[in-house]
């Protein structure tokens, strides 16, 4: 590597012991630097006698390459190619299988030093964010896309959860003047949040993040490059990724876990001998090396390539059970996995399950709460009834009755109903009289019993009814 090179070199590898120790390079191992970038881990795998294929779309990355009469040249190759195309990349340097596969995802700080790629928000460029020389630009995006597409960019790929505050100021800025310059929207995304009051972070920072994520399709290039490590890697090979921020490192983390527990791959990516993962992960402990700006670096990724015969026996046990339901963890529909759309429908069902439900539940209480207010009236008729009849029935109401519409006098003890009551009496009284009876004598129970069906259908008329 020349002088000039070395010189430009902007920062050291992040986590470059850890690397080291994860790959442990041998020499005559064929490793691929997937980022190569300035060049730090190829350096250190060459300095160890690996063979290198280095991937890298950024055009300018060359500068950092060995030249021709160094003493590595014959063991290294770049190949300017995006990290999800490394079949093609090891097709082209005449490998079929490489031994370890290492990615540094993210931007790197020799991109956010040069002001004209349009990374960075603290100096002015051209509104670019592309890292390699094709596809549409930041400005492209900022200034053409809809509404509801800047939305979804800064909440899925920037986590902004200003994301429809911040879009409305930019499509009042756009319609006056279109953005072309990097300190141009940085300032128009800090008034829009209220200025940055004291805080750490700028508030454009996600902002720059979401776009930059979508304009290079950093996590779609992501998820390929993983599936075509897993199927170049060789027996016992290894893979080595180091992410920066949560996004990055969810989707390696999915990845090395699904792989890990067996969990069968998509089909287009499925390796031909049934590839499986075993995973590990390595906090980076201690300081910060000097230079290293990715202050905020996650947790190590790595994971060995298992025997054959165990990736085949886990592959036949699990892909019956799985295999028809993979492509849900892995299916986007507009940015969202096709199992997160099922929860989300599935969780308004349960809420619109719930509402109608409690709504039935009201009508019906309702209904119930008329149906004790009848019972209640009905029961409260019924004792009124029995307190008439009881009335009605009493002999002192009786005799009242009989005394005041009838005029009949009281009837004295001697002429009190017997306690045999009245059907003895009419008994008696149709039986024909016997010999001996006198007269007077038979017609007397008669009398009787006329005065007493008199006052029973006295008794029985309402009260004030004339009779």
């Amino acid at each position: 590597m020349t002088d000039a090179a070395a010189a430009d070199r902007p920062h050291r590898s992040v986590m470059l012991d850890e690397v080291m120790a994860a790959v442990t390079p041998a020499p005559g191992a064929r490793i691929v630097d997937a980022t190569f970038g300035a060049g730090g881990y190829t350096r250190a795998f060459l300095a160890a006698g690996a063979e290198i294929l280095a991937l890298d779309r950024d055009p300018t990355s060359a500068r950092f390459a060995p030249t021709a009469g160094e003493p590595d040249a014959d063991r290294f190759r770049l190949i300017h190619l995006p990290f999800s195309e490394l079949e093609a990349a090891l097709a082209q340097s005449g490998d079929a299988r490489c031994d370890a596969v290492v990615f540094d995802i993210g931007v790197s700080s020799m991109q956010l030093d040069e002001a004209e790629r349009g990374f960075s928000f603290m100096r002015d460029g051209p509104l670019d964010m592309r890292m390699g020389a094709e596809g549409p630009t930041a400005a492209d995006l900022v200034n053409t896309s809809e509404p509801g597409e800047l939305v979804r960019i800064l909440r899925l790929y920037g986590e902004e959860n200003q994301a429809r505050r911040i879009v409305a100021t930019l499509m009042r800025r756009r319609e006056a003047q279109p953005f072309t310059r990097t300190l141009d929207l940085a300032e128009t995304v800090e008034k829009a949040l209220g200025g940055r009051r004291g805080a750490p972070v700028h508030p454009a920072t996600r902002t720059f993040q979401a776009l930059r994520i979508a304009v290079n399709d950093e996590l779609g290039e992501l998820e390929a490059g993983l599936a075509a490590a897993e199927r170049t890697l060789a027996p016992g090979g290894r893979l080595v990724v180091v992410s920066f921020h949560s996004l990055e490192d969810r989707i390696v983390k999915a990845f090395l876990t699904q792989r890990a527990s067996g969990l069968p791959p998509r089909a287009a990516d499925a390796p031909a001998c049934g590839a499986q993962l075993r995973a590990a992960d390595q906090r980076r402990p201690g300081a910060l090396s000097r230079g290293d700006r990715r202050k905020s670096a996650r947790p190590l990724r790595q994971a060995a390539r298992r025997p054959a015969h165990r990736r085949a026996r886990l592959a036949h046990r699990w892909k019956a059970r799985l295999m028809p339901f993979a492509f849900l963890f892995e299916k986007r529909i507009r940015g969202f996995r096709v199992v997160e759309i099922a929860a989300f429908l599935c969780l308004t069902a349960l809420v619109l399950v719930v509402y109608f439900s409690k709504a039935h539940a009201g009508h019906e209480t309702a209904e119930i709460g008329d149906v004790d207010q009848q019972i209640t009236e009905t029961q409260h008729r019924v004792r009124l009834l029995d307190a008439e009849l009881a009335h009605l029935e009493a002999p002192a109401r009786i005799e009242q009755l009989s005394q005041q519409y009838l005029g009949l006098a009281p009837i004295p003890a001697k002429h009190e109903t017997p306690d045999t009551g009245l059907m003895e009496i009419a008994r008696q009284a149709a039986e024909p009289p016997s010999k001996d009876a006198t007269k007077p004598a038979a017609a007397a129970p008669a009398k009787a019993l006329t005065a007493v069906a008199t006052t029973a259908t006295v008794a029985a008329q309402p009260a004030g009814a004339p009779l």
